[in-house]
C-alpha cells in the first residue's frame, strides 16, 4: 500500500492576441492583449505497489493509484495595448478533481541511501468534471534520494 503527496507546477505561458484589421479596435494594429497562465495541480493518493523483480541491488516495481487532484489555475492579465479593452484583474481559480495513475519504477539500495526512478502516467480530471471539461494527463519522470 502506498500513499503520496505531490506538488506539480507548470511553467508559465504568456500569450498575445494580435489584432491585424485597423479598423476593428481605434485604428490601431498590434497586440491587443497580453496575459500569463500557471497552473498547478497537488494530487493526494493512495495504491499499490508490486515488486516485480530484484536484481541484486534493484528492485523493479509496477505501481497504480487513485486520486484526490486539487487543481490551481492563475491568469494575469496585463492592461490592454488599445484603448477601449481593459482587463487587469487576475483570473483565480480552484478545483478538485478524481484521478487516478499508473507508472512502473526502479529503486537502487546502496550502502546509506536508496535512490528511486519513476515514470508515472497521470489523469488529473476522471471524476468530479464539469459537463464539457475536456480529460487532462501529463507524464512525469521523478528522481528520488531516500536517507
Amino acid at each position: 500500500l502506498i500513499a503520496n503527496l505531490y506538488w506539480h507546477s507548470f511553467s508559465e505561458s504568456t500569450y498575445n492576441i494580435t489584432d491585424s484589421i485597423p479598423e476593428s479596435v481605434n485604428n490601431q494594429v498590434g497586440t491587443v492583449l497580453s496575459f500569463a497562465t500557471r497552473q498547478n495541480i497537488i494530487p493526494i493518493s493512495v495504491g499499490l505497489m508490486y515488486e516485480y523483480l530484484e536484481l541484486g541491488p534493484a528492485h523493479l516495481y509496477v505501481c497504480g493509484e487513485g486520486a484526490m487532484n486539487f487543481l490551481s489555475f492563475a491568469r494575469q492579465t496585463s492592461v490592454s495595448l488599445v484603448d477601449g479593452i481593459e482587463f487587469t484583474e487576475p483570473d483565480n481559480g480552484t478545483s478538485f478533481r478524481l484521478g487516478a495513475s499508473v507508472g512502473s519504477g526502479a529503486d537502487f539500495s546502496l550502502a546509506l541511501i536508496r535512490l528511486n526512478a519513476e515514470i508515472k502516467y497521470h489523469w488529473t480530471n476522471i471524476g468530479l468534471t464539469d459537463d464539457d471539461e475536456e480529460n487532462k494527463s501529463f507524464l512525469t519522470l521523478t528522481g528520488r534520494i531516500f536517507f
